[in-house]
């Protein structure tokens, strides 16, 4: 499994085999060491109670003269006359087996906050290696991931990756050490009774390993009915007016409902092999405390255990029933972990354009030039533009028209880094756009266009997006600028007021001229402009225009509009990827052919004509 990705310069593309982040990352390492830790003192707690209850039930049972005690250790001397002494020392007893008690409590909530810790250390590194390969994707990438996918593998995937980390190698390795520490010890308390609980458990765990390709498909199956439901949420949210307005309300929410049962039976598939898995764990843990009960009546007819010995074999039981149950959850993790690593390494290795953020070339500028010089170099886009060179005349405006799918707005694309070619380059100042820093491209191009809207937020974050250090003083320059100050004046909250999703709270004239004036911040010296001017009535367009004709940069404008074609400085006419007439408006308009069909059959009729 390999994925190819675009190097620094924007050009040439490397192909590497990606890989999830290491468990053993130093910052993770003193967690695992701590979790082992854990594990060992919970066994050596387990075999110290079981030992202390034995010598409690053994002391009282024989009393303080008993001659078989004369050679105990000072401890167990000590208990043997707690338990035939008073009431203080017998509360001393019971608070000794609390004291127990409380230790493997406390080591077992330790252990669910660093197994937390650990899981979500794990799962924000792989988060942000999952950003860093969305943000990759270009315009014509995007297009071929579903959004229901990015969610699931966002939500759903990483969260059964945090609990194979949090809850299952964790617990694998707490509760492994304490089921394979305590068994051995066990078998010093009495060889038989251990025997018989190792045999239980190891038939519970052949059951249990034999489940294995069922628990996977099962965890598959809802896997691919979580993602195909998440898709269709999502699309819907997205068009949600066109399903209002098309009057199909009733017909979407029987096919969510589908999508939902669909589900619902996948899970519920998934709950009897998941519970046949269980079973078979509390089932060994079971087994295990009744041939333990079973054998210490064999051994106690023999004199080989007396009851002490039973009581404390069935703490150690105790303590092995949770761990060994915890095991089982574990198995289960493991296999729905691996269908999310599967799926998400097919993720990481899909083809990715755009370079990693930050990634820059080494020779560029830190700041880039006043006046930029934008070039297309034998640029090259799959079934939309053969190869185009162009250089756009610096510190002027200049319109792009066309008809259709002529290859204006994939022009744009391309100046602003959010298409890469599949041939040639896009360069600012002999630099490759792709080869900016995100921080130098942010600060040189402002970027009005369908693909970029507006964010869930505020008004201020919003403006401020592309330029976050700016002052109130250029929010509000930026804002009277684009006619919108009084506006947000009048606001009950002012910058503070919220936006929706893309702005749809707006009206369509208020969302472009916030999206103008998110571009305009900063004064960067490159302005691309994809039909800014679109849906703004005259008196709002001529007081936008005048700010875009004054502006101190080079301006790339893609345009439908008669009256914003005329007012450009230079006007090129695009036709099926190739330029079709170049020149000043007056030039172009002394030629032969109508221009009307290459601004898209606008009402504002064009008049002049020009040649191809």
């Amino acid at each position: 499994m390999t994925e190819e990705y675009c190097s620094g310069d924007g050009r040439s593309r490397a192909t590497v085999t990606p890989q999830l982040p290491g468990l053993l990352a130093p910052a993770r390492r003193w967690r695992l060491a701590v979790l082992a830790a854990i594990g060992a003192l919970q066994s050596g707690a387990a075999i110290g109670l079981a030992w202390w209850l034995q010598q409690v039930l053994r002391a009282r049972a024989r009393g303080a003269g008993s001659q078989a005690e004369q050679d105990a250790s000072a401890l167990t001397t000590w208990i043997r006359d707690a338990a035939a002494g008073g009431a203080l020392e017998q509360l001393a007893l019971v608070l000794g087996t609390l004291g127990w008690v409380g230790a493997i409590a406390w080591l077992r909530r330790r252990e669910r906050i660093d197994a937390e810790a650990l899981g979500h250390s794990y799962v924000n590194d792989l988060r942000s290696q999952l950003l860093d390969k969305l943000v990759r994707f270009d315009l014509h990438e995007r297009v071929r991931v579903s959004r229901g996918a990015v969610i699931v593998r966002f939500i759903s995937d990483l969260t059964a990756l945090r609990q194979w980390v949090s809850l299952g190698i964790a617990r694998l390795l707490v509760s492994g050490l304490t089921v394979l520490i305590t068994l051995p010890a066990f078998a010093l308390i009495s060889p038989g009774m251990a025997l018989v609980a190792g045999v239980a458990l190891a038939l519970s765990t052949v059951w249990l390993v034999g489940l294995g390709p069922a628990l996977r498909e099962a965890a598959r199956r809802v896997r691919r009915q979580r993602a195909k439901l998440a898709a269709d949420v999502a699309d819907r949210v997205a068009a949600l007016p066109t399903i209002q307005a098309c009057g199909q309300v009733t017909r979407e929410r029987k096919r969510l409902l589908r999508r939902a049962e669909q589900l619902a039976q996948e899970s519920i598939a998934r709950a009897h092999v998941v519970g046949t898995a269980r079973a078979a764990a509390e089932s060994g843990t079971l087994l295990a405390m009744v041939g333990v009960v079973l054998t210490a009546a064999l051994l106690s007819s023999s004199s080989v255990a007396d009851g002490a010995t039973v009581v404390s074999a069935l703490a150690v039981i105790g303590v092995l029933n949770g761990s060994f149950s915890q095991l089982a959850r574990v198995y289960e993790y493991w296999q729905g972990a691996q269908v999310a690593r599967q799926k998400i390494l097919n993720f990481l290795a899909s083809p990715a354009s755009l370079p990693s953020p930050g990634a820059s070339s080494s020779r560029a500028p830190s700041r880039p030039a006043p006046a930029p010089q934008l070039a297309f170099e034998q640029v090259h886009v799959e079934g939309l533009i053969p190869s185009l060179s162009w250089r756009p005349p610096t510190g002027e405006l200049t319109a792009l028209v066309g008809a259709n799918g002529a290859g204006k707005s994939t022009l744009l694309a391309m100046a602003g880094g959010l298409l890469t070619p599949d041939g040639g380059a896009v360069t600012l100042n002999g630099e490759s756009v792709m080869a900016l820093s995100e921080r130098i491209r942010a600060g040189a191009i402002g970027m009005v266009s369908s693909e970029a809207p507006l964010l869930r937020g505020s008004i201020l974050r919003n403006v401020r997006y592309r330029h976050p250090k700016a002052s109130l003083g250029d929010v509000w320059d930026v804002l009277e600028q684009c006619g919108l100050s009084g506006w947000v004046e009048s606001l009950d909250k002012g910058l503070d007021t919220r936006l929706s999703e893309g702005g749809s709270n707006l009206s369509l004239g208020q969302r472009q001229r916030l999206l103008l004036a998110r571009a305009l911040l900063g004064n960067p010296p490159l302005l691309l402009l994809d039909e800014f001017d679109a849906n703004l009535d005259p008196p709002t367009w001529a007081h936008c225009f005048e700010v875009i004709q004054s502006y101190p940069g080079t301006r790339l404008m893609v345009t439908h509009r008669e009256d914003s074609a005329r007012a450009a400085d230079h006007l090129v006419l695009l036709r099926d990827g190739r330029i079709g007439a170049e020149g000043t408006p007056i030039d172009l308009s002394r030629h032969d052919e109508p221009l009307l069909a290459h601004l898209g059959n606008s009402t504002n009729v064009v008049s002049w004509r020009c040649s191809a």
